[in-house]
């Protein structure tokens, strides 16, 4: 089967909402990510950029996490769930 790469970036803070605990983001990870998929990912720290509604330039942490995953449409819908 094929194979794909996909990265999913998620920022530090929400909107209105602060901060991300790491409990928080495992807790995300736990309850959202593994269950839909088991067999494993890769997560790891990074700092993105990019520009907001008005223009403005934006930097923040984020954590990115990567999975590798069969082309399927199962799949697909799993990860659109997850965003």
């Amino acid at each position: 089967p094929k194979l794909i790469q996909v990265d999913l970036f998620l920022g530090d803070n929400l909107p209105g909402r602060g901060q991300v605990s790491p409990q928080q983001f495992q807790g995300f990870v736990d309850k959202v990510i593994t269950p839909r998929f088991p067999n494993g990912l890769t997560i790891f720290q990074a700092n993105r950029q990019f520009k907001d509604s008005t223009g403005t330039r934006i930097e923040e942490p984020c954590k990115v996490v990567r999975l590798v995953l069969e082309d399927t449409v199962k799949n697909e819908t799993a990860i659109n769930e997850i965003i």
